[in-house]
């Protein structure tokens, strides 16, 4: 008699399909259970790191252990098996912002409230490029409004239309960045640089580092993370200062930015005390003066 793989119900052998659900029926459930064991023994196998600032993974570690949830120390930050990733990920969202990227989940600090939200508009999708220059206040934010979706077409589109106004020199792409960040829009902002990055506009990457000393901590780590997704070494003599912040988290992002743009490290630690981290500082400043040019 032939079993719905989906439903797993028992059909007579003249039934072709499920009527439940439509899939076609087997002969034989066990191909079924022995492909799905190997998927969740493959899942089971499988671990996603949650990486970020050291103070924020000791307290998710603590909360991991009383929660008898399994997990490991890797060399970046704290691996979990995929089986439990979204289940973490949902429980840590309540008092930390995140980013995921595949298998990781990035710890950008703690959470900073309700992100804001842009204007959307469904029908932004079928205006021409010409349409979108005559208003630019009212289309670019709609435009950005797609970045915070999970579609990728739509973000390619958007991209590809600022892109264009940027060439028309209808709109500055670093002053859009910069005003995402000061704003507090993580989410477009984010997905805005990774539709660029591979190929950013000249000049993005120092437009965003000009800003820096005008923004609050909030805005200052959104716009450090955007740093470390566009390199340029032009930009390591503005973020150099950020390794003296008071606030840990910015040390960390300005270190991360520092390393990405030059492939350098000097193991500076941002929670180590103030003499220990100026002699990192100093090694920073060294090396830059040495291999970075105006």
């Amino acid at each position: 008699m032939p079993w719905c793989p989906k439903c797993r119900q028992e059909y007579l052998d003249t039934v072709k399909s499920c009527a439940e659900c439509g899939a076609t029926l087997v002969a034989d459930l066990s191909v079924i259970h022995a492909a799905e064991a190997r998927q969740q023994e493959a899942q089971r196998e499988r671990v996603v790191r949650i990486v970020g600032p050291e103070p924020m993974l000791a307290g998710i570690a603590q909360w991991l252990e009383r929660s008898e949830l399994p997990f490991d120390r890797v060399e970046d930050g704290l691996g979990v098996p995929a089986v439990f990733a979204e289940r973490v990920a949902a429980i840590l969202e309540s008092s930390a912002d995140l980013e995921r990227e595949g298998d990781v989940i990035r710890v950008l600090g703690p959470a900073t409230g309700r992100e804001p939200q842009l204007p959307s508009d469904p029908e932004i999708v079928r205006r021409s490029l010409d349409e979108l220059a005559v208003d630019p206040a009212g289309s670019v934010p709609k435009l950005l409004a797609l970045f915070a979706g999970e579609a990728p077409r739509p973000k390619r589109w958007a991209a590809a239309q600022l892109l264009a106004l940027e060439r028309r020199n209808v709109v500055a792409l670093g002053d859009v960045v910069v005003w995402l960040a000061r704003e507090g829009y993580r989410k477009p902002l984010f997905g805005l640089v990774e539709e660029v990055a591979d190929a950013p506009p000249p000049g993005l990457a120092a437009r965003v580092a000009a800003e820096l000393p005008r923004l609050d901590t909030h805005g200052l780590l959104l716009a450090l993370h955007v740093l470390t997704r566009l390199p340029d070494r032009k930009v390591v003599k503005s973020v150099l200062p950020l390794l003296a912040h008071e606030d840990a988290e910015v040390r960390v992002e300005a270190d991360e930015v520092l390393m990405s743009a030059t492939g350098f490290d000097v193991q500076f630690d941002a929670e180590a005390d103030a003499r220990v981290r100026e002699r990192a500082i100093r090694q920073w400043r060294a090396w830059i003066a040495e291999n970075v040019r105006d």
